[in-house]
C-alpha cells in the first residue's frame, strides 16, 4: 500500500521491488484496499472510495 499510494509506483514496479507477480500485487492491493475501507466504515455505512480518492485522502 506505502509503495502504491505513497511512492506512487506502478503495480508492476511494486512486483520488481517484491519479486511478486503484477497480479500478486493487484490481488494484494486489492484485499488491502477493501480491509481499509472496512475499518473506515462508520456505524453501519460504507465509505467507497476510489483509488484516486484515497490517494489524494491519504496524502493529506
Amino acid at each position: 500500500m506505502v509503495l502504491r499510494v505513497f511512492e506512487e509506483k506502478s503495480f508492476a514496479e511494486i512486483g520488481e521491488i517484491l519479486n511478486k507477480s503484477t497480479e500478486t500485487v493487484k490481488k494484494r492491493f486489492g484485499r488491502t484496499r477493501i480491509k481499509l475501507q472496512q475499518f473506515m466504515t462508520e456505524e453501519g455505512g460504507r465509505v467507497r472510495w476510489s483509488e484516486s480518492d484515497l490517494l489524494s485522502k491519504m496524502k493529506k
